[in-house]
């Protein structure tokens, strides 16, 4: 259940899903795999890499399908980031055991420190192997539902903003899209402060900018949109703050429902993690909902 106009809300308070305990039992069922994905979308790379995190009943129960959450790492981060800091498999064998979490497959793709984003431009088409390659590839080799219900996408920083970004512009596909501490437009980084690639990045992404896509929306468009669960996460003092809240009121000037977290913290893993984890109820309850209908 989500909400047409919600307020600012705290993150819950979430139990203690990763300890000492858990962690070698955890990562004897939670799979992590590290692989190739062949591509011809993705210029002077003819492969590219991902990784995908298997639930622990998908090697028992050889009949099941799974939905998949695609999940977006930030700038100067790689895939690895979601178990070297965020501590998925731990956390997701967590949150299975304690009922939180349903079985789902997670994929992250990822992105490039050259182009430093997630999307098409000139020489890098990303968006395009996003969705004409990886996808299929996914649907191909891994025994998951292909519906629109049981396809979620999330990310951070980033990939927050590439989440809404690919919600905007493929709503038939995603069923919700979550971005944690979203980066939607341009606007000064410190940590790229004198980086020559910034310019280019922040004309990329003012291209792709969901609130703009929003607050233009036509009615055919909103009539699509109204049918994607639209979540953002963000720390009280996160550099990202007004432009997630510009994300919320486009969507409120459209009245779209959404669901919208706001909490102590900054653009860091800090407010990653205990983020990342309501992220994962909020997809879990999401799957949940569209499997019984």
């Amino acid at each position: 259940m989500f909400l047409l106009w919600c307020a600012v809300l705290e993150l819950p308070a979430c139990p203690l899903y990763v300890d000492e305990g858990v962690g070698t039992e955890s990562l004897q069922r939670v799979e992590r795999i590290g692989l190739m994905v062949p591509c011809r979308q993705l210029e002077g790379f003819s492969e590219w890499p991902v990784t995908i995190f298997l639930p622990a009943s998908y090697r028992q129960q050889e009949e099941r399908r799974y939905p998949v959450l695609y999940l977006m790492h930030g700038i100067t981060e790689t895939p690895q980031v979601w178990q070297q800091k965020g501590r998925l498999c731990e956390v997701i064998d967590s949150m299975t055991r304690c009922g939180d979490l349903s079985d789902m497959i997670i994929v992250c793709p990822a992105g490039d420190d050259d182009h430093m984003h997630y999307y098409n431009a000139p020489d890098w088409h990303y968006e395009d192997f996003f969705f004409q390659e990886l996808i299929p590839f996914v649907e191909r080799n891994y025994r998951v539902r292909t519906d629109k219900g049981s396809r979620a996408i999330s990310g951070f920083s980033l990939g927050g903003g590439c989440a809404l970004a690919y919600g905007v512009r493929h709503p038939d596909l995603f069923s919700m899209a979550f971005a944690i501490s979203g980066f939607m437009r341009s606007q000064p980084v410190k940590f790229l402060v004198g980086d020559p690639r910034v310019g280019k990045l922040h004309q990329i992404v003012d291209s792709y900018n969901p609130i703009a896509r929003i607050s233009d929306g036509t009615a055919d468009e909103v009539a699509l949109w109204r049918d994607v669960q639209w979540c953002l996460a963000i720390g009280d003092h996160d550099f990202t703050l007004e432009t997630n809240l510009d994300m919320i009121r486009a969507l409120r000037s459209k009245r779209l429902p959404y669901q919208f977290y706001v909490s102590p913290g900054r653009h860091n893993w800090d407010f990653v993690f205990p983020a990342m984890l309501q992220m994962l109820r909020s997809v879990s309850q999401c799957f949940e909902e569209n499997e019984k209908k």
